[in-house]
């Protein structure tokens, strides 16, 4: 066992989850666009699979490298671990989370929304109206 005590309490993991849960309330409340009733958007499910890949392997490595910082360069006992990695966890979520919402990246109107993942295009960001876009309203059909 590499820790001797939990990584986090059950208390901060219930937290954690409701402060989650509470940032996704809106989905709901997404209005769908009209082009996407008229004729809706088929993704392209490469791209999908790439994305999940290339942030599954990144939340993976930082996970690990927040772990070693913590215990190798802090020295971090329980108290210290635990709320570094709270931290890391909300962190996380709240940056996966508006990087890869879909109903805000297929807003034009709104403009270009920072994210993590270099668009087909080869900008950085999400480009609201591109048409190489898995969510675009260009997208393949």
């Amino acid at each position: 066992m590499l820790l001797a005590f939990l990584p986090m309490r059950p208390i901060q993991i219930l937290l954690n989850n409701l402060l989650y849960d509470v940032s996704e309330l809106a989905i709901p409340l997404d209005e769908v666009d009209p082009e996407q009733l008229e004729r809706p958007t088929r993704w392209d499910l490469h791209f999908v699979r790439l994305f999940m890949t290339v942030f599954g392997t990144l939340s993976s490595l930082f996970d690990a490298a927040t772990f070693g910082v913590l215990l190798l360069f802090f020295h971090a006992g329980e108290a210290l671990f635990q709320t570094g990695w709270f931290m890391e966890s909300l962190t996380t979520q709240v940056l996966s989370s508006s990087s890869s919402s879909a109903p805000a990246a297929t807003r034009c109107a709104a403009g270009p929304r920072a994210g993590w993942w270099p668009a087909r295009s080869g900008r950085w960001g999400w480009p609201t109206c591109c048409p190489s876009h898995p969510w675009g309203p260009g997208s393949a059909s």
